[in-house]
């Protein structure tokens, strides 16, 4: 999952869904989980391996209900250290959101205004993924925080961002591969800022899930289930008013320390395509 799904004042913001499977239904309706030993090792784990990873490559599928509404997000993801990155989702409402860097910048590029900009590379990938997800919302106006997929675990520091608590719920099987389902207490600051930013909800309730393959520890699957409310009201919400969010996002295809052509990684404007430079500062 890369976009956010929330609008905002002069903000393009959205996501994607279709039904979520039993399975994840039933982790993401279970009790708030109570911390285990185990699961938090299996959970740094897998981050540890794509912390460790040369290259990474997959492709997504996010089933998204939003306040009722539904939306399918696809997506696609290869990076090689120590800066070199593609990654693009897209959605029936917002179009295509891609992100390329090749060692030396970072464009990010918008497929329905034919839209890019660009910045200087980082270093390393989680400084190059903190330039990109600023670019876009200053010089595109789009949120795109990555959540519950490898570079959101570039970012992590040992455990996964997105929830605490984490629980063993025993092996589970996904498209014929066993793993672990692990449960997490939804972390409120983490999803209040990445999806509302400077308008501050209160989240009532959040369950996160991920089934990790019990053999190579790779994400097979996400899910997270949110509630929250506006208990003053906000920008473009009434006092007192609620909402919910639910994905499922599958991982296909992953692989570590595969080749990747370098071609991959450098971008070509297409035709009629027009770039928002950088505003200076001062």
């Amino acid at each position: 999952m890369l976009f956010s799904p929330f609008k905002k004042p002069g903000l393009t913001l959205a996501l994607t869904v279709f039904c979520l499977t039993p399975a994840a239904r039933t982790a993401l309706h279970a009790a708030p989980p109570s911390a285990s030993v185990a699961a938090e090792a299996i959970a740094r784990k897998m981050v540890s391996v794509y912390q460790r990873a040369d290259t990474v490559q997959e492709t997504t599928e996010a089933a998204i209900v939003l306040n009722g509404q539904k939306y399918i997000q696809t997506g696609t993801l290869k990076f090689k250290r120590p800066n070199l990155l593609f990654s693009t989702s897209q959605d029936p409402e917002s179009g295509s959101l891609a992100t390329y860097a090749n060692g030396k910048t970072v464009t990010l590029y918008r497929g329905l205004q034919n839209l890019y900009t660009k910045r200087t590379a980082a270093a390393d990938m989680p400084s190059i993924i903190n330039t990109a997800s600023r670019a876009g919302l200053v010089s595109l106006r789009i949120q795109s925080t990555p959540v519950l997929n490898p570079l959101s675990f570039l970012m992590a520091h040992g455990l996964p961002r997105e929830a605490t608590g984490w629980r063993d719920d025993g092996l589970k099987v996904v498209r014929g591969r066993r793993a672990h389902l692990l449960t997490g207490r939804a972390s409120g600051d983490f999803w209040i800022k990445v999806l509302f930013g400077e308008t501050q909800p209160q989240l009532q309730s959040g369950v996160v899930s991920l089934w990790v393959d019990a053999e190579n520890s790779l994400l097979l699957r996400a899910a997270v289930s949110l509630k929250w409310k506006f208990p003053n009201g906000g920008p473009n919400e009434a006092r007192g008013a609620v909402g919910a969010f639910q994905m499922e996002e599958n991982h296909f295809g992953a692989t570590i320390n595969a080749g990747v052509n370098p071609d991959e990684f450098r971008f070509a404007p297409p035709k009629g395509a027009k770039e928002v430079f950088q505003q200076s500062q001062g």
